[in-house]
């Protein structure tokens, strides 16, 4: 299983699969990339889809530390630096929308 390991030391879970402009997929709270996996596959033939488990949620490291809206955007900043991604688009659903605009703010 592919891992990130953050600034702070927590793995976190993700894929990345297909070619094309990229998407970035942001889960809910309680949810995991498995959620949509049945969605995130039909993208995979058009587009880089990326996918992630949030810290704290299915296969990654759970957190007793840094779970904040802040760290979830740092997270996301960190995904995106760390596997070199461009013109993104991002897509969230629930407290993956609020990761997202706490990556925009930062």
């Amino acid at each position: 299983m592919p891992y990130l390991t953050m600034s702070d030391g927590i793995k976190l879970y993700y894929e990345n699969c297909g070619e094309g402009e990229t998407l970035v997929f942001c889960h809910g709270l309680n949810s995991s990339h498995n959620a949509n996996k049945e969605l995130y596959d039909e993208f995979i033939e058009n587009f880089n889809t990326v996918i992630y488990d949030q810290r704290g949620h299915a296969d990654s490291d759970k957190s007793k530390i840094h779970m904040n809206i802040q760290r979830l955007g740092q997270d996301l900043n960190e995904i995106i630096e760390s596997l070199n991604l461009e013109n993104i688009t991002l897509i969230g659903h629930s407290l993956g929308a609020a990761t997202i605009y706490s990556y925009v703010n930062q």
